[in-house]
């Protein structure tokens, strides 16, 4: 298991540090969003605009905020994130056997969150989460329209590789580390708390429960192996595989 970071290295509380590192995510995801509408408003490839977007929420949203407040947090900003060691091989096949053998289950989760239904009494608010996720999945079509080889390397670059490395740096790395800091939290409750908010802040109601579970799966990968760099790398292979996959459903509706 993971030890938790020494308290003596902290130059911030680890409690200011999660204020501040939420500060920093809502003002990037804002000024982000500003920039994205500039985009918009220049650009006449709508496809190419989706993925520049993507990129910069990676890079200005995720990956800057937990950089900087690692930094600001402790002269060892490398140890609190964990990518100052790389996880063992046997760690490494391991987290990969799970992945695969764990996707009949998840498909079974995916399907269960899916299809919840809801009272009559909150039609409203159900309709408004199928909303906001139709949107959302309007604009991944979008950004992952194509078939071709190039088409298909840029987006798992952006969805696998930025994404990937962006939200783990975050979640895991930044804000998980930084709970388990807090003496009354500790690793397990740092793991569930995060993987909630990592659920929470992709705003897919429907997608909820098995994206919290994966995110519970990071949480002790990177608790068990003491490297951050395998969930980055499970969760690269997970969204990659997921692209791959929508590529070779494309390819074999047109023929």
């Amino acid at each position: 298991m993971l030890q938790q970071f020494d308290s003596k290295k902290f130059a911030v509380k680890p409690a200011a540090s999660i204020v501040l590192l939420f500060s920093l995510f809502i003002f990037l995801m804002v000024a982000t969003g500003m920039i994205t509408t500039f985009l918009f408003g220049k650009m006449t490839n709508v496809a190419a605009a989706y993925r520049i977007s993507a990129v910069l929420q990676s890079v200005l949203v995720f990956i800057t905020p937990a950089l900087a407040v690692a930094m600001l947090t402790t002269r060892f900003p490398a140890s609190l994130l964990a990518v100052d060691r790389l996880p063992s091989l046997k760690f490494t096949l391991t987290a990969i056997f799970t992945l695969v053998v764990s996707i009949p289950l998840m498909n079974i989760i995916i399907n269960w969150n899916q299809n919840l239904t809801f009272p009559e009494s909150m039609s409203g608010i159900v309709q408004t989460f199928k909303d906001l996720e139709a949107k959302s999945e309007d604009s991944i079509n979008i950004m992952t329209s194509g078939n071709s080889a190039g088409i298909l390397i840029v987006n798992i670059m952006i969805v696998g590789i930025f994404a990937g490395l962006g939200e783990e740096l975050f979640f895991r790395g930044g804000l998980m580390r930084l709970l388990g800091g807090v003496k009354s939290i500790g690793t397990h409750k740092a793991i569930w708390i995060s993987a909630i908010i990592f659920s929470v802040l992709h705003l897919q109601f429907f997608g909820f429960v098995p994206r919290m579970l994966l995110g519970v799966f990071f949480g002790y990968l990177l608790a068990w192996s003491g490297s951050l760099w395998l969930p980055i790398l499970m969760h690269i292979i997970n969204n990659s595989r997921s692209e791959e996959r929508r590529v070779g459903k494309e390819c074999r509706s047109r023929w």
